[in-house]
């Protein structure tokens, strides 16, 4: 089969509305703050003892400094500020009062101050007639200070600027004394390691802030360990994990920082998305079908973050198996639409309806000896019939229309009587068309547009839309699936799942040709990782 490419739109793949937001602000991770007490004063009593013993060493050099300095005071008055503020700074950290946030913060005036005295005795002497050293000590200070101290990547920017611009300014005060300004030559090679140093210390603080998180959420996600980033929606990660005791890996779901914070304010929101969040686990941890995603474990992470551990899956997703290799054949997709069956009947016996049924949600892989062996992801919008469960409307963010634009049933659209089966049903309709197809039922330019079809418009006849040879008992399933009003379609998955059993292929797709097609087109080493 030659390779097509058949990729939905964004508003197509995401549900409404997208709340995707980014942003870099965030608290330091727990792990860091422990230690912050103990690196705050092991850094100052380090300096205070490198300052004395230095100048016990130096003693010579510095008093020919003050001797040719039109600042006299600068090379004494900086060895006093930084044994003073270092000082002062090591017996703050003594103190358990202090929190220590406020005691990272107040390093970083720290950092600011010893960078200043610095600067101002570096440039006391005048730098015209003399050759300039291929380093600077700004530039060392600011980059021991960002290994040794952390902090959030917004503070130690800002720190590492200011300590930064100290050394202009020490050199605008030693001009301002009556030292000449040197060449713009010489300028770039006084200031050239100070810019660097504080490029490469901010880079390096990101790199301990993250590096810190994800210990810390490794540490309390019980025995697993974050190993990749598989996947980012609106609302949560998906990472691939290691137990630390079994082989097998798994997938551990999240809510991600950046969605928490973009409700930042918003405190009725990020209640409500973690609710949603903490039914989409207790809802997936009840079914039982070897075509619904398994649920190992669930709970909440020292900083806040909810999370579930799931079965780790290698394949791709029915949206990305059309895309890269066009339209599926009917038999085939008899084969895939009757496991999706069998997950979705289990969910609705017990009274879970899905409610986001598309092929973004349906996953195709290999487990054990099966091949195109179906997973059901993401019960994220699931509602619980049998306990009346009419929260999970509100927890989808009132007033705002639930599920994908692409797959949605009428009724979801008109919030008319009660969601049901049905419901599922009709988007089971609209993914199987798309399988087909290669295409949507409905195609517009934006998710209005499709949402006024699907209340409004009957679907275009299937077979005009595909060069396949669909039996046409499958396209009047499918066209029945996709009736407006909910009594006019089968009333249950399991009455899809017969009819489609009943379907004459000419050549029914089996586990050996599937076999043959996954080492074809999906060979082990290729296969890309995802999970649900």
């Amino acid at each position: 089969m030659s390779e097509r490419k058949h990729v939905l739109p964004p508003w197509m793949q995401t549900p409404l509305p997208s709340t995707e937001q980014s942003t870099s602000r965030s608290s330091l991770p727990p792990e860091l703050l422990k230690s912050a007490r103990s690196r705050v004063s092991q850094l100052s009593l380090f300096v205070i003892v490198l300052t004395i013993v230095g100048s016990a060493l130096f003693l010579p050099l510095i008093r020919s400094m003050t001797s040719q300095s039109r600042l006299p005071m600068a090379t004494p008055g900086m060895l006093i500020t930084i044994v003073v503020a270092s000082a002062m700074l090591f017996w703050l950290s003594r103190f358990e009062r202090i929190q220590p946030q406020l005691l990272l913060d107040l390093a970083l005036v720290y950092e600011v101050l010893l960078a200043f005295s610095v600067a101002v005795a570096r440039h006391s002497i005048p730098w015209e007639g003399t050759i300039a050293r291929d380093w600077s000590e700004v530039a060392v200070w600011i980059i021991v200070f960002s290994v040794v101290i952390p902090n959030t990547p917004g503070k130690c920017f800002l720190a590492a600027a200011l300590a930064g611009l100290t050394d202009p300014v020490g050199l605008l005060i030693s001009v301002a004394a009556g030292n000449p300004m040197p060449s713009p030559e010489l300028l770039g090679h006084l200031f050239g390691p100070t810019v660097f140093a504080v490029v490469l210390s901010v880079l390096l603080s990101r790199h301990i802030f993250r590096m810190g998180k994800d210990i810390e959420r490794a540490k309390q996600m019980g025995s697993y360990k974050l190993v990749n980033l598989i996947g980012k929606g609106g609302m949560g990660e998906v990472w691939l994990a290691e137990h630390s005791m079994l082989a097998r890996p798994a997938a551990i779901k999240l809510v991600s920082r950046d969605f928490l914070v973009s409700n930042k304010g918003d405190a009725k929101s990020s209640e409500e998305a973690l609710k949603r969040f903490e039914r989409e686990a207790k809802a997936t941890a009840k079914l039982d079908s070897e075509h619904t995603i398994r649920v190992f474990d669930f709970g909440t992470t020292g900083d806040g973050l909810f999370y579930y551990v799931m079965e780790f899956l290698n394949g791709l997703n029915l949206q990305e198996l059309v895309a890269r290799f066009g339209p599926i054949l009917p038999e085939r997709s008899i084969y895939i639409l009757r496991q999706v069956c069998k997950s979705l009947g289990e969910a609705h016996q017990q009274g879970l309806i899905h409610r986001d049924v598309k092929p973004a949600n349906i996953f195709i892989c290999q487990k054990g000896l099966s091949f195109d062996h179906a997973k059901v992801l993401d019960f994220g919008l699931v509602r619980d019939v049998l306990a009346n469960d009419r929260s999970s409307t509100r927890l989808t963010m009132a007033g705002k229309i639930t599920g994908t634009p692409a797959f949605i049933a009428p009724e979801v659209v008109t919030g008319d009587g009660d969601i049901d089966a049905r419901a599922d049903i009709y988007s089971l309709g609209c993914v199987a068309y798309f399988m087909l197809t290669g295409e949507l039922v409905f195609e517009e330019e934006n998710a209005l547009k499709v949402v006024i079809q699907h209340l409004n418009t009957p679907p275009p006849a299937l077979s005009t839309r595909t060069e396949l040879e669909i039996p046409s008992e499958l396209e009047d399933l499918i066209h029945k699936c996709l009736e407006k009003h909910p009594d006019k379609r089968p009333q249950s998955v399991l009455e899809v799942d017969e009819a489609l059993g009943s379907i004459a292929v000419s050549k029914a797709w089996s586990c050996e040709r599937a076999k043959r097609w996954w080492e074809m087109h999906q060979p082990a080493e290729n296969k890309p990782l995802a999970s649900g």
